[in-house]
């Protein structure tokens, strides 16, 4: 395994999974957003009003963009993985396991953005310069380098 040390580049995964996993949220955002009547629709068929449609379809486009360009990634990343949790609840019981599959997985990496912060590769980093700590200890900041 010593010829596979020269791949640990934490921070480049970081930005390879913030692209990937932000690129769904903003397609699944756009979509929503593309056709708002028929996502009122369905809103209203699980249960939920207009209000919560509009809230889904901003969080998850808007959201999707933050954890791309990293910034804000600790809150994107919170509200993105209760939209998940809620659509895994809501989907499962009509879906099942198998249904509930996607929510599930995006909830669980929007945790790790929460936990991990944006990496070195990202808008925050950037904005703040390499070492953040004291625009983390005044909460400006959620980079981790």
């Amino acid at each position: 395994m010593k010829h596979l040390k020269h791949l640990h580049k934490p921070h480049l995964g970081i930005l390879l999974l913030r692209i990937v996993v932000g690129a769904v949220f903003v397609y699944a955002g756009y979509q929503k957003l593309h056709d708002m009547p028929q996502t009122v629709q369905f809103f209203g068929m699980i249960g939920f009003s207009p209000f919560w449609a509009w809230v889904t379809a901003l969080t998850e486009f808007i959201g999707g963009i933050m954890i791309i360009v990293g910034y804000g990634m600790r809150i994107a990343g919170f509200l993105l993985a209760v939209t998940m949790v809620v659509a895994a609840v809501k989907v499962a019981p009509q879906a099942g396991f198998m249904g509930a599959l996607s929510p599930i997985l995006l909830a669980t990496t929007s945790l790790y953005f929460v936990t991990s912060g944006c990496g070195k590769y990202s808008a925050c980093s950037m904005l703040h310069g390499k070492n953040c700590n004291d625009c983390k200890a005044a909460g400006k900041c959620d980079c981790q380098h």
